[in-house]
């Protein structure tokens, strides 16, 4: 499980325990409702600032939220590349190809 969806699954059972709604964290951390569910289930990462925001909204700190997350260099990679394909899938279909068609360009550059 990726280091995004165990942390947001950390989010929902920390606001679930202190009986937030979805909408009320949203509201203390500045944030669309709709972004609190998508950080839960892992389909969105969180920024440090939204991440400051979230664990203020809370009222707990970045230690007792990330106690015993298994941080490995696996982890990390995951999350970093869940990331880049979050920022990839918010573009339009056709800046998405662009990036793809480069991103494919520098791969084969690095086989050569």
């Amino acid at each position: 499980m990726s280091l995004s969806k165990q942390l947001g699954e950390r989010i929902r059972n920390v606001r679930k325990g202190k009986r937030i709604s979805q909408e009320e964290l949203a509201e203390k951390a500045s944030v669309y409702h709709t972004f609190i569910g998508q950080i839960e289930r892992g389909e969105k990462g969180l920024s440090i600032d939204t991440l400051e925001s979230v664990i203020k909204a809370l009222d707990i700190s970045l230690g007792e939220l990330g106690q015993n997350l298994p941080l490995n260099e696996n982890n990390v990679e995951e999350t970093k590349l869940e990331l880049l394909r979050n920022r990839l899938l918010e573009r339009n279909p056709k800046k998405r190809e662009a990036f793809l068609k480069v991103f494919h360009e520098i791969l084969d550059l690095d086989e050569q």
